[in-house]
């Protein structure tokens, strides 16, 4: 027997739904977990603080989700010219009069499509969170409409990356766009950026990086390293990948190509642009704690190719010793980084979590860490600046 009194009249009549109220529509509204879906939760969240891309998912048309084209049996917009004949999409108005005007079995086929349109689900979690009276939404229409697992624990970046590529299609297809816009049309004007009027809903968050090697003889930059690669965020390391926290960033090499005069130096390449200050201790002064400057001194560190690992330069036709790194080419305007916490463990052979310390700056400025056009000229060119060669 229950001796909760308040449980049993839970259990008997449900929750009293004064308590369910949102106390102001200043105050954010939280997201039901649905079970392990906390990694879902946590990127919604985090894209609907950012008011412009609240906008844009709320200027979705439904209509443009692929679980409509899959029912209609063709795509929507896209490329080509329409077969002879064919009507084009009709307006909001007009799919209301046809809605009105179908028999009872239509309508059953409409909610069907209403449950696995993720679009529609999201804008209306989105409405929920900006103007519903709960403190709590409910996002268990937009996991259906996915078909998510529930019970099963996924990664938060990971989901993101898939999330923004969805309505990355369903932006394009209201657009009559079969691919990816060219970076003239991708890059808005910063009123756009405002209104959400965005010609992606995707761009916002996608940067540019590429993989340069630089050979020590000639200066010059192989041909793949002009090759620009697309980015939705940075992974780092959440602990040192040299073997041990408190050994300097980028573990004797440079960042950028920039010789590092070490850990306590204040004016080195990171510290001295506004990155985030040294290392700060722990509580116990044991040891200091690594963070967002030392995980990105170690992901832009140069990487030096010698012996049987050395480069085969096409400019020179031999095997020389060259140097590698990653280049920022391109921010964008929201930043994420990924921590890969989750690591293989060689002793037990299999993944676990790792629960270090990470260091976050209150402020960061990463504006200096991108590869200016000249830089990257002068790298293919071969050409050399203050007597050390470029790269």
């Amino acid at each position: 027997w229950r001796r909760d009194t308040d449980a049993a009249v839970r259990e008997a009549v449900g929750v009293n739904p004064s308590t369910l109220a949102r106390a102001s529509h200043a105050v954010p509204v939280g997201l039901r977990n649905l079970g392990n879906t906390c990694y879902v939760n946590a990127a919604i969240q985090c894209v609907f603080a950012i008011p412009s891309f609240r906008a844009r998912v709320l200027a979705l048309d439904p209509a443009d989700d692929p679980s409509v084209a899959d029912a209609a049996g063709a795509p929507r917009g896209g490329g080509g010219d329409p077969p002879a004949g064919a009507d084009e999409p009709a307006p909001a108005a007009s799919r209301d009069v046809a809605r009105a005007s179908a028999t009872p079995g239509d309508d059953e086929d409409d909610k069907t499509k209403d449950d696995k349109n993720a679009t529609a689900a999201l804008r209306s979690l989105f409405a929920s969170m900006v103007a519903g009276d709960r403190a709590v939404a409910d996002p268990r229409r937009f996991a259906d409409a996915l078909s998510l697992e529930t019970a099963a624990q996924q990664d938060g970046q990971e989901f993101l990356k898939l999330l923004l590529a969805y309505l990355d299609a369903v932006a394009a297809r209201s657009r009559g766009v079969a691919g990816r816009e060219t970076d003239a049309n991708a890059r808005e004007s910063a009123e756009s950026v405002c209104t959400g009027k965005l010609a992606s809903v995707a761009e916002p968050f996608r940067g540019g990086y590429a993989y340069v090697t630089t050979c020590d003889r000639c200066g010059r930059a192989s041909e793949a390293s002009s090759r620009e690669v697309d980015f939705y965020e940075l992974e780092l390391n959440v602990v040192s990948a040299c073997g041990a926290q408190n050994i300097p960033t980028d573990c004797g090499q440079s960042v950028n190509g920039a010789p590092k005069a070490g850990r306590d130096a204040e004016s080195d390449d990171l510290s001295g642009a506004g990155l985030g200050k040294p290392k700060q201790k722990s509580r116990d002064d044991a040891a200091p704690v690594f963070g967002l400057r030392d995980a990105l001194g170690e992901f832009l560190a140069v990487e030096r190719l010698e012996g049987d690992n050395r480069y085969a330069c096409a400019h020179c036709g031999i095997l020389t010793d060259a140097t590698r790194a990653v280049r920022l080419r391109r921010l964008p305007r929201y930043l994420a980084f990924q921590l890969k916490r989750f690591v293989f463990d060689f002793e037990t052979f299999e993944r676990r979590k790792r629960a270090d310390a990470f260091q976050f700056p209150n402020e960061t400025r990463l504006g200096h860490l991108v590869e200016a056009e000249a830089t990257r000229a002068g790298d293919v060119a071969g050409t050399k600046s203050g007597g050390t060669k470029s790269g």
